[in-house]
């Protein structure tokens, strides 16, 4: 059996979502604008901003800020965690 990837299933609900507030589009413009929003934000924010930033910002993307250092550190790669850290994931 094929595996669905996870694009395709946020693109087909994407779909099912606009389909839905354009058909009640008639009742509330409220819905319409939702449609145009769900549509901008499928294509225009996920598929040409998001990638051409991490493009831009490399290492950068992944930046954790001092106050949210408290976050427990999580690895899938095998490696050293930092001293004091517990590890978390990983083959350890």
């Amino acid at each position: 059996m094929r595996e669905l990837r996870d694009d395709f299933i946020t693109d087909a609900f994407r779909s099912v979502q606009t389909t839905v507030y354009v058909g009640c589009a008639s009742a509330n413009d409220i819905d319409f604008g939702l449609a145009v929003a769900v549509l901008v934000d499928a294509t225009i924010v996920r598929t040409v901003l998001v990638p051409s930033t991490m493009q831009l910002l490399r290492d950068r993307n992944w930046y954790l800020h001092s106050f949210l250092k408290w976050l427990p550190e999580f690895r899938i790669e095998a490696g050293e965690a930092r001293e004091g850290a517990p590890a978390v994931g990983g083959d350890d």
